[in-house]
């Protein structure tokens, strides 16, 4: 090392040195935390107070300093949470994440930021969530509705392969989006939101009605639409003593009659009207279950009759097979959405005939 340099180092040695040597006041680390407590810095101002802790002359003053920055630091985090709950309900979501943010770099120990700003993004994906449902239902009815037009527009002109191919196209889209929605309304099913699957499910199998799709919505109907084990609908509870065993007799010759000549319909109206009158005979219980099996097995024929007449451009024919499900189970909606759209076409292809001029 040449002369030069170590004239050079000397000075500076001796002024870090002396630096060293030189003690840390009380006065001094309090102007310090005031600084830090001015700026928000609770972590410097803490960490400052620790360090000078063991060297310091007045570790009492010191101990107290460092309850005063804790109590304020709890107050800042207190207010932080309060000030991004306000700006996350105004839907400012930029300004509440960017307060969380510069809060734990002030105070990283702030246990209730960090919750904070976890729930901030729970939230925040929650409500992506929510939009991207919202986007996926829009384009589904949209689907659906343009369907009817595709559908009209390739019947009225069936030799047109233009018109056929954009049929086809839109309906292999819809399949898509039918088990992206069947999807969702499923994992809606587990996690016990009932609501949104609501919004999902029915739509899925209005547009593609498919092994899962068809799970689906029953798993749906089942929760949300319990089966009844009695019907309430009947306002007369009472038959008088008179009359009571041979209404009864009539009403079992009747349902019989009913049974075996297939008139599901008119065997539910009778069965409820007896069940009235014999609650809890295990004849009827008996009575019950296998017409209801029989209504079950009638309904997932006529849905599924329905559907493949509606695909051959046949909507008259599949309305009828609908109207039937609608009479043995006036609440299925899936149905009455079947014929609603099926109606819809017919409307249209009517539209379109008037319109076609004459040869």
């Amino acid at each position: 090392m040449t002369c030069k340099k170590l004239r050079t180092l000397i000075p500076l040695l001796l002024l870090l040195t002396a630096c060293a040597q030189t003690p840390v006041t009380p006065k001094d680390i309090e102007q310090k935390v005031d600084l830090w407590l001015q700026q928000q810095q609770y972590d410097k101002a803490l960490k400052a107070l620790v360090k000078a802790f063991p060297s310091h002359p007045d570790p009492a003053r010191l101990k107290i300093l460092h309850k005063e920055v804790s109590s304020e630091a709890s107050s800042y985090e207190k207010k932080t949470v309060r000030h991004a709950k306000k700006l996350i309900s105004e839907g400012k979501w930029a300004d509440a994440l960017e307060l969380y943010e510069r809060a734990i770099k002030n105070y990283s120990k702030g246990v209730k930021l960090k919750k904070g700003l976890n729930k901030l993004h729970d939230i925040q994906a929650e409500r992506i969530d929510e939009l991207e449902i919202d986007i996926l239902i829009k384009h589904a009815k949209w689907l659906e509705n343009s369907l009817v037009m595709y559908t009209a527009i390739a019947n009225t002109s069936p030799k047109d392969r233009r018109a056929q191919s954009a049929l086809k196209k839109k309906r292999k889209e819809i399949k898509k989006i039918s088990a992206q929605l069947t999807e969702r309304g499923t994992n809606a099913l587990r996690q016990g939101d009932i609501k949104t699957a609501e919004r999902l499910v029915p739509l899925a199998m209005r547009l593609d009605p498919n092994t899962k799709s068809e799970r689906a919505y029953k798993a749906l109907r089942k929760i949300s639409k319990p089966k009844k084990t009695k019907k309430t609908a009947y306002t007369k509870k009472t038959i008088p003593a008179s009359k009571k065993k041979i209404t009864a007799k009539e009403l079992y010759s009747d349902f019989n009659e009913a049974y075996r000549t297939n008139r599901l319909a008119d065997a539910q109206q009778i069965l409820s009207q007896l069940e009235i009158m014999e609650a809890g005979s295990a004849r009827l219980e008996e009575l019950r279950r296998r017409l209801d099996n029989d209504i079950s097995i009638t309904i997932n024929r006529e849905m599924k009759v329905g559907v493949s007449q509606y695909s051959r451009g046949e909507p008259e024919q599949a309305i009828i097979h609908w109207q039937k499900v609608i009479e043995l189970d006036p609440g299925n909606d899936l149905a009455q959405a079947h014929i609603h759209r099926a109606k819809l076409i017919l409307e249209k292809l009517k539209q379109l005939r008037k319109k076609q001029p004459l040869e």
